[in-house]
């Protein structure tokens, strides 16, 4: 069957002033199942902590599949995460997510032009709604997905998640607590550890539908206080929630799940909006309030008493790829500096992994620069191409629109030119870009895993890659104490090391073939050397940086050879190395380090400035020694 054809997301900004969230309302197609359901809207409250990037995804699927049904139906995210204002470390966490999600009622009464809400929860998310629901009239149901009932049992679960991934840097002072690339201090901890929805006072929603991957903890206690009410209580099984809470670029969405959450809900609407009409509610008319759109732009005040513009732009032909700018308050005076466009690191929407392209987005405006984070097709909030998959880290094309989003910003009225930055996935775009001659000013490139991509074959570059990689970790392993008795005793096989060398050699000698060839003026195929050669020639400052270890800094010096040397002696290219991080720099230490050496980069156009903040640990290095 094919899917119902719904309007395009609509962006806006809520809140209070200074401090605005920004959310997306997903409006059905006219007439039809609409009309049915009229005065009822769907608000989806998503979950917070390391659960919440790889949701994103999932929760843009349950809008549309929300509106298709006849629903409309409003996503945001919460003050101090995504693309709202606010800091994670900044106090009395808890109770700005609840008043975020009071404040999305109320735009969304606005712009969706509903009398009555079904709130959509989604773990944490689940715990907030619940929250907020109980008491209100305008609350008909309330779908709690994976949720989280009890804050203890959910705290305990980010320890055990934090000791599974540790992070190889140090903690900040600041953040007591650190769990997959999210800070909480311990009045945050605290205040989640004492949640406790089977405990909340005042009446539940009239209908309430849980929907669990496997038992919920607290479960029995709310199920008893929903029947007390008067309330009905459904519980229905999925599968897929770890699935859907992955990271980002391996994420599913669970089509079953979504699609039982919009039987239940337009169910439920339909029923409410009979109701009214025979007249046993008393609601307000919705169609006195017609929908109305909220504002696209929204000033922000940084934690320096800074005010930056934020604004989301859709750019192209199609205007199919969505962005948003940061850029300096109009009015504000000073000449222009670098344009910045910030590209998609994997398949992290545009808020980047630990919401770290917003960290620098927001640093890089309030010294002036115009700064566009943008989701490339497939990625975010931009479609991918007509007949193409989404969710495609290395997807053909891309350039097309890294060119888009070039242009756009080089005819930004605040712009001087336009510099390209990306992490993984994104600093492979940039490099790329600058090798194809699109008109950029400069390359930040960030923990790149390789330079030429061919997909998941068992041969040509990306082989060369794992061959390094498998370098890195065997020189790593051989530094550490007791190595070699590992070696003679067998826990390390001689076999994988014999491995390692030979494809080291093999390597070195495609390497000297390439060198042959290019000197006799017939380049062969995937020559690093020869692209950083013609990226120099164009004159494109080429800036990288990595992270403790990265396989990438080894590929760079291994394929870049003499000509990564002679670049690096003359500055045409420079090489920062941010210790104690690991590749998307997950603690927050570690992304503050990252965030002042990429501004420094840009805003001098050359090295690190003391003046721009550029901490004493990160280290410039001609070409990276050895370590």
């Amino acid at each position: 069957m094919t899917p119902i054809a719904v309007p395009t997301p609509v962006p806006g900004w809520f809140g209070p002033a200074g401090r605005p969230a920004l959310g997306w309302v997903h409006r059905p197609a006219p007439g039809g199942n609409a009309a049915a359901l009229a005065g009822t809207g769907v608000l989806l409250c998503g979950p917070l902590g390391p659960e919440a990037m790889g949701t994103h995804r999932t929760l843009r699927a349950l809008a549309t599949c929300l509106a298709q049904a006849g629903l409309p139906t409003m996503r945001f995210d919460y003050d101090g995460t995504g693309d709202a204002a606010g800091d994670e470390l900044d106090p009395a966490r808890l109770d700005a997510w609840l008043r975020t999600v009071r404040d999305a009622m109320a735009a969304g009464r606005a712009r969706l032009g509903v009398s009555r809400w079904i709130l959509v929860g989604v773990r944490l998310g689940a715990a907030l709604a619940a929250q907020v629901a109980t008491g209100r009239e305008d609350v008909e149901g309330l779908v709690a997905i994976a949720p989280v009932l009890s804050g203890r049992a959910f705290v305990r679960e980010l320890r055990v998640f934090a000791m599974a991934g540790a992070a190889r840097s140090a903690p900040d002072p600041r953040a007591l607590h650190e769990v997959g690339g999210c800070a909480f201090d311990e009045a945050t901890w605290a205040s989640i550890a004492a949640i406790d929805v089977a405990a909340l006072q005042g009446p539940p929603p009239p209908r309430v539908l849980v929907l669990e991957p496997r038992p919920t903890p607290g479960l029995d206690g709310w199920a008893t206080r929903i029947a007390q009410a008067g309330a009905r209580l459904e519980v229905q099984s999925f599968e897929g929630a770890d699935a859907m809470m992955r990271d980002p670029h391996e994420t599913e969405v669970p089509q079953a799940m979504l699609a039982s959450v919009a039987v239940w809900a337009a169910g439920l609407a339909a029923e409410a909006a009979r109701q009214e009409r025979a007249g046993q509610a008393a609601r307000p008319d919705p169609s006195r309030a017609p929908p109305v759109d909220g504002p696209d732009a929204a000033s922000l005040v940084g934690p320096d008493g800074v005010v930056h513009l934020e604004r989301v732009v859709r750019i192209g032909r199609d205007r199919a790829l969505v962005g948003v700018v940061a850029e300096p308050a109009e009015g504000a005076g000073g000449a222009r500096r670098a344009g910045v466009v910030i590209l998609n690191a994997g398949a992290a929407h545009r808020v980047g992994p630990s919401r770290s392209t917003v960290m620098l987005a927001r640093r890089l405006a309030a010294l002036g620069h115009p700064v566009l984070r943008l989701d490339l097709p497939g990625l975010g909030d931009s479609p991918a191409r007509p007949g193409e998959p989404d969710n495609v880290v290395y997807a053909p094309h891309v350039l097309e629109a890294v060119a888009v989003a070039v242009d756009w910003m080089r005819a930004h009225p605040r712009a001087e030119g336009c510099r390209l930055v990306g992490l993984c996935s994104g600093a492979y775009n940039a490099f790329k870009a600058a090798v194809a001659g699109l008109p950029v000013d400069g390359i930040v490139a960030i923990n790149p895993l390789t330079f030429f991509w061919h997909g998941d074959e068992g041969d040509g570059p990306d082989a060369e890659h794992r061959m390094i990689a498998d370098a890195v970790r065997l020189r790593s392993a051989a530094a550490k104490p007791g190595a070699w008795r590992r070696v003679v005793s067998g826990e390390v096989p001689v076999a994988d090391i014999l491995s390692i060398v030979a494809r080291r050699a093999g390597g070195s000698l495609v390497r000297a073939r390439r060198s042959l060839a290019r000197s006799v003026g017939r380049p062969i195929g995937d020559d690093l050397e020869a692209e950083l050669s013609a990226v120099a020639r164009r004159g494109v400052p080429m800036h990288f940086v990595f992270a403790s270890d990265e396989p990438g800094l080894a590929l760079l010096r291994f394929g870049g050879g003499a000509t990564m040397r002679r670049l690096s002696a003359r500055g045409a290219l420079t090489i920062d190395d941010v210790p104690d991080a690991d590749h998307t720099f997950t603690r927050r230490a570690a992304r503050e380090r990252l965030v002042s050496v990429v501004a420094a980069r840009l805003g001098s156009g050359s090295g690190p400035s003391a003046a721009a903040g550029t901490p004493a640990d990160v280290r410039e290095s001609a070409f990276a020694a050895e370590r």
